[in-house]
């Protein structure tokens, strides 16, 4: 009896991944020269030869962006379909959006991959008094097989200024589902890791700073009213 619960509960957990994507960074690196503050505005970009997916993916990773608190511009929407483009025109146009940060994504690897998961066995001095046991132990269990999909993809951040690399980092999904779905789980796992690590910078954290500047640097005299 309890081999056939052992396969219900890994069925569950099979169906239970499948709902939903899941993202995990792999191998991740960091400039260790750099140290100019968190990045302000990001343009994003999706390295795609597909217009429409390109599209899709910046939405919604400027979305997650925005919704942690850091502006960010879809690369498309100044650049447009253009494919080949100098560095001197990219620069320009992302001085001209005051951006001075890029995330670059792309794909790396598609993969379909297939767990195999055994059924339990015993130790033979557990059953080898029991012929029961002995008996059902020459009929074990259906082995269980899962196959699923995972999509790696690259994504670097570069300063918009010197067109230098700052951070990288590859990241794992599992069934990753529609375009959409897909971005959201890795920029949260993206941007999480990259306000963590101080290299982005939310807006309200500029507003409090750009207040804090207004104040006087030391407390005002008290004015003597008349008695």
């Amino acid at each position: 009896m309890r081999p056939h619960c052992h396969r219900i509960v890994l069925t569950l957990a099979i169906v239970g991944l499948s709902a939903c994507s899941t993202t995990t960074l792999t191998n991740q690196w960091e400039d260790p020269r750099y140290h100019g503050g968190g990045f302000q505005k990001v343009a994003v970009v999706a390295l795609s030869k597909e217009g429409t997916q390109r599209r899709i993916f910046e939405d919604a990773m400027v979305g997650v962006l925005e919704q942690r608190g850091v502006e960010a511009v879809p690369s498309y929407e100044f650049i447009g379909d253009r494919k080949h483009l100098s560095i001197d025109r990219l620069a320009n146009l992302l001085r001209h959006q005051q951006s001075d940060a890029i995330l670059a994504t792309r794909l790396v690897d598609v993969e379909e991959e297939i767990e195999y998961y055994s059924p339990p066995t015993y130790p033979y001095r557990y059953f080898y008094d029991d012929f029961n046991a002995y008996y059902t132990q020459g009929w074990p269990p259906e082995a269980n097989i899962a196959s699923y999909t995972t999509v790696q993809l690259e994504t670097n951040l570069y300063s918009a200024k010197s067109g230098k690399l700052i951070w990288s980092a590859r990241s794992k999904t599992i069934e990753p589902g529609p375009t959409e779905e897909m971005v959201e789980s890795v920029g949260e796992a993206v941007v999480g890791e990259l306000l963590h690590d101080e290299l982005l910078e939310k807006s309200q954290q500029r507003s409090a700073r750009s207040g804090s500047r207004l104040l006087p640097d030391r407390p005002l005299e008290r004015v003597r009213g008349k008695s």
